[in-house]
This record gives structure tokens, C-alpha cells and sequence, in this order.
């Protein structure tokens, strides 16, 4: 997301947003027989700091950013060493008839 005026990525401050107060940050209006996106946020779940909605830009580049900042919070998976075919040939398995060994042969 480019800001129009000088071209460069829309950087978002958190301190200028909060959580809506209306749909509590689920960005979803829950009737009764029926569910809507929030008016109040537009359904983003956040709205400025002085309570109104965020223009669509400003809710995308915010988006982004708690995106971005959530993956690099995120684990990372560890790689495990696969067993080559003799390992897994002398491994103990229950695949065969009553739980007996199955060796495939």
C-alpha cells in the first residue's frame, strides 16, 4: 500500500488504534437469525483511537503489519531426519494382521 502523497509503503502506528468496542474485534455483527460485518469498524475489528472507522487504506496497511508481525512471532517448524528404508524395514509397526510386524515383502 503506497501513501498517494509521497509514494512510499503506509506506515501504521499502534498506539492510534484500539480494539471496537462494538463487535469487541470480530469485525462481525451477530442478529439474531443473521451475521453482518461491523458498520462501526467496517469490519476490521479496529478503529482509530478516537473511536470512528478506518478508511479501507489505513485497515489494510494496518492489517498487514499485525500479519507481519505475527508470522515473525510464530515458531518455526524443525526439520526431522527422514529414516532410510532399512531403518524403517528393522522399526517395529503394527500394520499387519492382529498388530503383527509388516514388512511389505
Amino acid at each position: 500500500m503506497l501513501d498517494c502523497d509521497r509514494g512510499e509503503p503506509m506506515r501504521v502506528n499502534a498506539e492510534q488504534h484500539q480494539r471496537c468496542e462494538i463487535c469487541q474485534g470480530s469485525g462481525e455483527y451477530r442478529g439474531i437469525y443473521h451475521r453482518n460485518g461491523c458498520v462501526a469498524c467496517n469490519g476490521a475489528g479496529v478503529v482509530l483511537a478516537g473511536g470512528e472507522a478506518m478508511s479501507p487504506e489505513q485497515a489494510i496497511a494496518y492489517l498487514r503489519q499485525e500479519l507481519t508481525a505475527a508470522e515473525r512471532r510464530a515458531p518455526r517448524p524443525t526439520r526431522q531426519a527422514i529414516a532410510g528404508d532399512a531403518e524403517r524395514y528393522q522399526q517395529a509397526n503394527t500394520r499387519g494382521p492382529g498388530g503383527t510386524h509388516y514388512s511389505g515383502d
